[in-house]
Protein backbone atom coordinates (compact mmCIF):
# COMPACT_ATOMS: atom_id res chain seq x y z
CA UNK A 1 0.00 0.00 0.00
CA UNK A 2 1.30 3.46 -1.03
CA UNK A 3 1.69 6.28 0.95
CA UNK A 4 1.93 9.74 0.37
CA UNK A 5 4.92 11.70 0.51
CA UNK A 6 4.98 13.71 3.93
CA UNK A 7 4.97 17.38 2.37
CA UNK A 8 2.07 16.51 0.29
CA UNK A 9 0.08 15.60 3.30
CA UNK A 10 0.86 18.97 5.00
CA UNK A 11 0.24 20.63 1.81
CA UNK A 12 -3.56 19.32 1.98
CA UNK A 13 -3.86 19.69 6.18
CA UNK A 14 -2.91 23.38 5.43
CA UNK A 15 -4.55 24.23 2.12
CA UNK A 16 -8.02 23.25 2.48
CA UNK A 17 -10.62 25.09 0.72
CA UNK A 18 -11.73 27.48 3.42
CA UNK A 19 -8.23 28.53 3.99
CA UNK A 20 -7.35 28.86 0.34
CA UNK A 21 -10.31 31.62 0.53
CA UNK A 22 -8.64 33.53 3.31
CA UNK A 23 -5.46 33.44 1.76
CA UNK A 24 -6.84 34.80 -1.40
CA UNK A 25 -8.83 37.72 0.03
CA UNK A 26 -5.91 38.69 2.52
CA UNK A 27 -3.40 38.79 -0.36
CA UNK A 28 -6.19 41.37 -2.91
CA UNK A 29 -6.56 43.00 0.55
CA UNK A 30 -2.88 43.46 0.96
CA UNK A 31 -2.66 44.46 -2.97
CA UNK A 32 -5.52 47.36 -2.59
CA UNK A 33 -3.16 48.77 0.41
CA UNK A 34 -0.57 48.30 -1.40
CA UNK A 35 -2.33 50.40 -4.80
CA UNK A 36 -4.00 53.03 -2.52
CA UNK A 37 -0.45 53.76 -0.54
CA UNK A 38 1.40 54.49 -3.71
CA UNK A 39 -1.75 56.69 -5.35
CA UNK A 40 -1.67 58.78 -2.15
CA UNK A 41 1.80 58.59 -2.09
CA UNK A 42 2.20 60.02 -5.40
CA UNK A 43 -0.48 61.76 -6.65
CA UNK A 44 -0.40 65.80 -5.89
CA UNK A 45 -2.78 66.93 -2.84
CA UNK A 46 -6.06 68.29 -4.02
CA UNK A 47 -5.86 72.34 -3.84
CA UNK A 48 -8.09 75.20 -3.23
CA UNK A 49 -8.42 77.75 -5.21
CA UNK A 50 -8.74 81.24 -3.31
CA UNK A 51 -8.75 82.99 -6.64
CA UNK A 52 -8.94 83.07 -10.59
CA UNK A 53 -7.55 86.10 -12.77
CA UNK A 54 -8.32 85.16 -16.34
CA UNK A 55 -8.82 81.89 -15.82
CA UNK A 56 -5.19 80.80 -14.14
CA UNK A 57 -5.83 79.65 -10.86
CA UNK A 58 -4.49 80.79 -7.47
CA UNK A 59 -3.81 78.25 -4.94
CA UNK A 60 -4.69 78.67 -1.32
CA UNK A 61 -1.20 77.57 -0.57
CA UNK A 62 0.56 80.62 -2.44
CA UNK A 63 -2.20 82.88 -0.55
CA UNK A 64 -0.42 81.71 2.60
CA UNK A 65 2.52 83.37 1.60
CA UNK A 66 1.04 86.57 0.77
CA UNK A 67 -1.01 86.39 3.40
CA UNK A 68 1.39 85.81 6.31
CA UNK A 69 3.52 88.95 4.91
CA UNK A 70 0.19 91.58 5.27
CA UNK A 71 -0.30 89.80 8.97
CA UNK A 72 3.06 91.00 9.95
CA UNK A 73 2.82 94.43 7.84
CA UNK A 74 -0.62 94.80 10.55
CA UNK A 75 1.42 93.77 13.73
CA UNK A 76 4.18 96.30 12.33
CA UNK A 77 1.40 99.13 12.71
CA UNK A 78 -0.98 97.85 15.64
CA UNK A 79 1.06 95.22 17.45
CA UNK A 80 0.35 91.87 17.87
CA UNK A 81 -2.75 93.08 19.74
CA UNK A 82 -4.18 94.12 17.04
CA UNK A 83 -5.97 90.83 16.30
CA UNK A 84 -8.05 90.97 19.67
CA UNK A 85 -8.79 94.90 19.40
CA UNK A 86 -11.80 97.03 18.28
CA UNK A 87 -10.91 99.70 16.31
CA UNK A 88 -13.22 101.71 15.30
CA UNK A 89 -15.77 98.34 14.57
CA UNK A 90 -12.96 97.15 11.91
CA UNK A 91 -12.72 92.81 11.78
CA UNK A 92 -8.51 93.47 11.40
CA UNK A 93 -8.16 90.05 10.68
CA UNK A 94 -11.18 90.17 7.65
CA UNK A 95 -9.55 93.53 6.40
CA UNK A 96 -6.18 91.43 6.45
CA UNK A 97 -7.72 88.69 3.94
CA UNK A 98 -9.02 91.07 1.58
CA UNK A 99 -6.13 93.13 1.50
CA UNK A 100 -4.07 90.00 0.93
CA UNK A 101 -6.72 88.79 -2.24
CA UNK A 102 -6.44 92.39 -3.46
CA UNK A 103 -2.37 92.55 -3.06
CA UNK A 104 -2.19 89.34 -5.22
CA UNK A 105 -4.58 90.70 -7.88
CA UNK A 106 -2.44 93.45 -8.20
CA UNK A 107 1.19 91.95 -8.56
CA UNK A 108 -0.14 89.17 -10.53
CA UNK A 109 -1.83 92.02 -13.64
CA UNK A 110 1.45 94.00 -13.21
CA UNK A 111 3.68 91.24 -13.45
CA UNK A 112 1.60 89.88 -16.93
CA UNK A 113 2.17 93.36 -18.11
CA UNK A 114 6.02 92.35 -18.38
CA UNK A 115 8.21 91.02 -20.55
CA UNK A 116 9.92 87.12 -19.28
CA UNK A 117 12.69 88.16 -16.91
CA UNK A 118 16.89 88.19 -17.85
CA UNK A 119 18.96 86.28 -16.77
CA UNK A 120 20.28 89.17 -14.84
CA UNK A 121 16.67 89.54 -13.04
CA UNK A 122 16.80 85.43 -12.38
CA UNK A 123 19.90 86.22 -10.23
CA UNK A 124 17.95 89.06 -8.25
CA UNK A 125 14.50 86.36 -8.20
CA UNK A 126 17.11 83.68 -6.92
CA UNK A 127 18.39 85.93 -4.11
CA UNK A 128 14.31 86.73 -3.15
CA UNK A 129 13.49 83.67 -3.07
CA UNK A 130 16.18 82.55 -0.79
CA UNK A 131 15.25 85.62 1.59
CA UNK A 132 11.22 84.51 1.16
CA UNK A 133 12.20 81.04 2.14
CA UNK A 134 14.47 81.72 4.97
CA UNK A 135 11.20 84.10 6.47
CA UNK A 136 8.98 81.52 6.56
CA UNK A 137 9.30 78.82 9.34
CA UNK A 138 9.91 75.19 8.32
CA UNK A 139 6.52 74.28 10.18
CA UNK A 140 4.79 77.11 8.34
CA UNK A 141 6.00 75.61 4.73
CA UNK A 142 5.20 72.19 5.71
CA UNK A 143 1.67 72.90 7.27
CA UNK A 144 0.65 74.75 3.96
CA UNK A 145 2.22 72.86 1.27
CA UNK A 146 4.62 76.09 0.36
CA UNK A 147 7.69 74.46 -1.60
CA UNK A 148 10.81 76.15 -3.42
CA UNK A 149 9.43 76.55 -6.83
CA UNK A 150 6.32 78.19 -5.21
CA UNK A 151 8.30 80.42 -2.85
CA UNK A 152 10.46 81.56 -6.45
CA UNK A 153 7.44 82.08 -8.53
CA UNK A 154 6.19 84.03 -5.97
CA UNK A 155 9.54 85.89 -5.84
CA UNK A 156 9.29 86.32 -9.67
CA UNK A 157 5.69 87.69 -9.43
CA UNK A 158 6.44 90.25 -7.50
CA UNK A 159 9.99 91.06 -9.14
CA UNK A 160 8.41 92.09 -12.05
CA UNK A 161 5.56 93.25 -10.58
CA UNK A 162 8.36 96.06 -8.72
CA UNK A 163 9.81 96.38 -12.45
CA UNK A 164 6.57 97.37 -13.79
CA UNK A 165 5.64 99.99 -10.73
CA UNK A 166 9.50 101.44 -11.10
CA UNK A 167 9.02 101.96 -14.77
CA UNK A 168 5.60 103.39 -14.29
CA UNK A 169 7.09 105.59 -11.65
CA UNK A 170 8.68 108.09 -13.65
CA UNK A 171 6.07 109.35 -15.80
CA UNK A 172 6.58 112.88 -14.61
CA UNK A 173 5.90 114.93 -17.60
CA UNK A 174 2.15 113.76 -16.75
CA UNK A 175 2.38 115.19 -13.17
CA UNK A 176 4.60 118.03 -13.36
CA UNK A 177 1.87 120.76 -13.53
CA UNK A 178 -0.14 118.97 -10.88
CA UNK A 179 2.99 119.22 -8.75
CA UNK A 180 3.68 122.95 -9.58
CA UNK A 181 -0.31 123.50 -8.84
CA UNK A 182 0.27 121.94 -5.39
CA UNK A 183 3.32 123.73 -4.32
CA UNK A 184 1.39 126.96 -4.97
CA UNK A 185 -1.30 125.85 -2.99
CA UNK A 186 0.87 124.73 -0.22
CA UNK A 187 2.95 127.91 -0.03
CA UNK A 188 1.13 130.70 -2.18
CA UNK A 189 0.67 132.28 1.09
CA UNK A 190 4.06 132.75 2.62
CA UNK A 191 5.31 134.62 -1.22
CA UNK A 192 4.92 137.97 0.41
CA UNK A 193 6.18 140.36 3.38
CA UNK A 194 2.98 141.08 5.11
CA UNK A 195 1.98 137.33 6.01
CA UNK A 196 5.39 136.87 6.54
CA UNK A 197 5.50 139.48 9.57
CA UNK A 198 2.24 138.41 10.99
CA UNK A 199 3.12 134.89 10.76
CA UNK A 200 5.95 135.43 13.15
CA UNK A 201 4.16 137.58 15.72
CA UNK A 202 5.03 135.29 18.55
CA UNK A 203 3.79 134.42 21.86
CA UNK A 204 4.38 133.03 24.99
CA UNK A 205 1.99 130.58 26.90
CA UNK A 206 1.19 127.39 28.77
CA UNK A 207 -1.68 125.25 27.24
CA UNK A 208 -3.54 122.98 29.09
CA UNK A 209 -4.82 120.51 26.22
CA UNK A 210 -7.74 117.77 26.60
CA UNK A 211 -7.83 115.84 23.67
CA UNK A 212 -11.08 114.66 22.22
CA UNK A 213 -9.61 112.08 19.41
CA UNK A 214 -6.51 110.47 18.56
CA UNK A 215 -4.41 109.51 15.26
CA UNK A 216 -4.65 106.47 13.55
CA UNK A 217 -2.44 105.78 10.92
CA UNK A 218 -1.60 109.59 10.60
CA UNK A 219 -5.37 110.55 10.66
CA UNK A 220 -7.21 111.65 12.97
CA UNK A 221 -9.86 110.28 14.56
CA UNK A 222 -12.41 111.61 16.76
CA UNK A 223 -13.75 110.15 20.56
CA UNK A 224 -17.55 109.20 20.21
CA UNK A 225 -19.71 112.51 21.37
CA UNK A 226 -20.51 110.97 24.62
CA UNK A 227 -16.70 110.77 25.20
CA UNK A 228 -16.32 113.89 24.13
CA UNK A 229 -18.84 115.75 26.27
CA UNK A 230 -17.15 113.76 28.98
CA UNK A 231 -14.02 115.54 28.43
CA UNK A 232 -15.40 119.18 28.25
CA UNK A 233 -17.33 118.63 31.28
CA UNK A 234 -13.60 117.38 33.21
CA UNK A 235 -12.13 120.88 31.42
CA UNK A 236 -14.59 122.83 32.57
CA UNK A 237 -14.15 121.56 35.93
CA UNK A 238 -10.49 122.41 36.16
CA UNK A 239 -10.97 125.83 34.53
CA UNK A 240 -13.38 126.65 37.08
CA UNK A 241 -10.85 125.78 39.81
CA UNK A 242 -7.21 127.60 38.03
CA UNK A 243 -5.91 130.15 39.27
CA UNK A 244 -2.52 131.83 38.38
CA UNK A 245 -1.02 130.53 41.74
CA UNK A 246 -1.98 127.06 40.66
CA UNK A 247 -2.17 127.02 37.09
CA UNK A 248 0.79 124.46 36.53
CA UNK A 249 0.22 122.82 39.21
CA UNK A 250 -3.81 121.95 38.32
CA UNK A 251 -2.45 121.76 34.76
CA UNK A 252 0.23 119.03 34.95
CA UNK A 253 -2.61 117.24 37.22
CA UNK A 254 -5.32 117.07 35.07
CA UNK A 255 -4.72 117.68 31.42
CA UNK A 256 -3.79 115.36 28.89
CA UNK A 257 -1.04 117.99 27.71
CA UNK A 258 0.96 121.15 29.23
CA UNK A 259 3.41 121.18 25.99
CA UNK A 260 3.89 122.94 23.00
CA UNK A 261 5.52 120.76 21.20
CA UNK A 262 3.65 117.61 19.65
CA UNK A 263 0.76 119.43 20.02
CA UNK A 264 -1.13 119.15 16.75
CA UNK A 265 -2.87 122.79 17.30
CA UNK A 266 0.57 124.30 17.44
CA UNK A 267 1.82 122.60 14.49
CA UNK A 268 -0.07 124.04 11.84
CA UNK A 269 2.26 126.08 9.91
CA UNK A 270 5.64 125.69 7.16
CA UNK A 271 7.64 127.15 9.89
CA UNK A 272 8.24 126.29 13.21
CA UNK A 273 9.29 128.99 17.13
CA UNK A 274 12.99 127.64 17.53
CA UNK A 275 12.50 128.12 20.77
CA UNK A 276 8.72 126.23 21.30
CA UNK A 277 10.30 123.76 23.77
CA UNK A 278 9.70 127.33 25.58
CA UNK A 279 5.97 127.81 25.10
CA UNK A 280 7.09 130.73 22.24
CA UNK A 281 4.69 129.74 19.85
CA UNK A 282 4.58 131.33 16.05
CA UNK A 283 0.93 133.09 15.12
CA UNK A 284 1.26 131.22 11.96
CA UNK A 285 2.24 127.75 13.19
CA UNK A 286 -1.26 127.80 15.71
CA UNK A 287 -4.69 126.57 14.44
CA UNK A 288 -6.64 129.27 12.73
CA UNK A 289 -9.62 128.86 15.04
CA UNK A 290 -8.09 129.86 17.70
CA UNK A 291 -4.87 131.65 17.07
CA UNK A 292 -6.90 135.36 17.00
CA UNK A 293 -8.65 134.33 20.12
CA UNK A 294 -5.18 133.52 21.41
CA UNK A 295 -3.46 136.88 20.56
CA UNK A 296 -6.37 138.68 21.86
CA UNK A 297 -5.90 137.60 25.68
CA UNK A 298 -4.00 139.77 27.94
CA UNK A 299 -0.42 139.12 29.06
CA UNK A 300 -1.00 136.77 32.45
CA UNK A 301 -4.59 136.09 31.41
CA UNK A 302 -6.39 133.06 31.28
CA UNK A 303 -8.36 132.08 28.41
CA UNK A 304 -11.69 130.27 28.20
CA UNK A 305 -12.15 126.87 26.69
CA UNK A 306 -11.72 127.06 23.16
CA UNK A 307 -11.93 124.23 20.29
CA UNK A 308 -9.59 123.22 18.32
CA UNK A 309 -9.86 120.25 15.71
CA UNK A 310 -7.91 118.02 18.31
CA UNK A 311 -9.79 118.74 21.44
CA UNK A 312 -10.27 121.50 24.24
CA UNK A 313 -7.46 123.84 25.31
CA UNK A 314 -7.32 126.30 27.64
CA UNK A 315 -3.75 128.49 27.87
CA UNK A 316 -1.98 131.63 29.93
CA UNK A 317 -0.65 133.85 27.77
CA UNK A 318 2.91 135.17 29.48
CA UNK A 319 3.75 137.39 26.91
CA UNK A 320 4.34 138.67 23.00
CA UNK A 321 6.81 139.34 20.93
CA UNK A 322 6.77 141.15 17.53
CA UNK A 323 8.86 139.20 14.54
CA UNK A 324 12.98 140.33 14.46
CA UNK A 325 15.61 139.86 11.92
CA UNK A 326 16.85 136.10 13.24
CA UNK A 327 12.70 135.34 13.02
CA UNK A 328 12.86 136.35 9.31
CA UNK A 329 16.32 134.19 8.45
CA UNK A 330 14.60 131.47 10.34
CA UNK A 331 11.66 132.09 8.62
CA UNK A 332 13.59 131.62 4.79
CA UNK A 333 15.27 128.77 5.66
CA UNK A 334 13.00 126.85 7.23
CA UNK A 335 10.62 127.48 3.57
CA UNK A 336 13.42 126.18 1.59
CA UNK A 337 13.55 123.08 3.77
CA UNK A 338 9.26 122.78 3.88
CA UNK A 339 9.08 123.45 0.31
CA UNK A 340 12.42 120.69 -0.33
CA UNK A 341 10.09 118.09 1.64
CA UNK A 342 6.85 118.68 0.14
CA UNK A 343 7.75 118.90 -3.55
CA UNK A 344 9.49 115.12 -2.69
CA UNK A 345 6.54 114.05 -1.03
CA UNK A 346 3.52 115.21 -3.28
CA UNK A 347 5.95 113.55 -6.49
CA UNK A 348 5.66 110.11 -4.56
CA UNK A 349 1.68 111.07 -3.82
CA UNK A 350 1.07 112.11 -7.23
CA UNK A 351 3.14 108.79 -8.84
CA UNK A 352 1.54 106.58 -6.19
CA UNK A 353 -1.78 107.69 -7.33
CA UNK A 354 -0.59 107.83 -11.20
CA UNK A 355 0.69 104.39 -10.99
CA UNK A 356 -2.46 103.06 -9.10
CA UNK A 357 -4.29 104.51 -11.52
CA UNK A 358 -2.34 102.13 -13.97
CA UNK A 359 -2.83 99.01 -12.14
CA UNK A 360 -6.60 99.63 -11.78
CA UNK A 361 -7.04 99.73 -14.97
CA UNK A 362 -5.13 96.46 -15.81
CA UNK A 363 -7.20 95.28 -12.98
CA UNK A 364 -10.37 95.96 -14.87
CA UNK A 365 -9.16 94.40 -18.07
CA UNK A 366 -8.76 91.31 -16.01
CA UNK A 367 -11.64 88.75 -15.14
CA UNK A 368 -11.13 88.35 -11.58
CA UNK A 369 -13.09 85.60 -9.34
CA UNK A 370 -12.23 85.59 -5.57
CA UNK A 371 -13.59 82.76 -3.38
CA UNK A 372 -13.42 85.21 0.02
CA UNK A 373 -15.07 82.51 1.76
CA UNK A 374 -13.09 79.81 1.11
CA UNK A 375 -10.28 81.81 1.92
CA UNK A 376 -11.36 82.95 5.47
CA UNK A 377 -12.36 79.45 5.86
CA UNK A 378 -9.24 77.94 5.49
CA UNK A 379 -7.29 80.53 7.71
CA UNK A 380 -9.83 80.63 10.76
CA UNK A 381 -9.39 76.76 10.81
CA UNK A 382 -6.20 75.75 9.59
CA UNK A 383 -4.39 78.48 11.88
Amino acid sequence: MSREPRFEQESKRYFKPGGRVIVITLLVLMSLLFVLFWVRKNRKPERLTVLEINGTPVYINEAMIYYQMMREAFEAKGGEDIWTLDILGIDAEQTALDQTLTSIVRVKTARNAMQEPTQDDKIRIEAAAAAIRDHLSQEYRLRHEIDDNLIYQVAEDNYLAYQYEHNARFLYAEIEDDIQAGMAQRFGKYDNTKTMNDYLERVILDPVMFYTGTFVEDRWTSYPEVQREQILTKAEAVLSALTPDNFRFMANQFADSTEVTGNPVFQQGEVICPEERFGQIYKGQIDASVAEQIFSLSIGEISPIMETPYGYLIVRVSGFRGPMDQDRTTFEQQLVQARTRYRLALTEELKERRLSQELDHLVEESTVIKYEELFAEYVRTGE
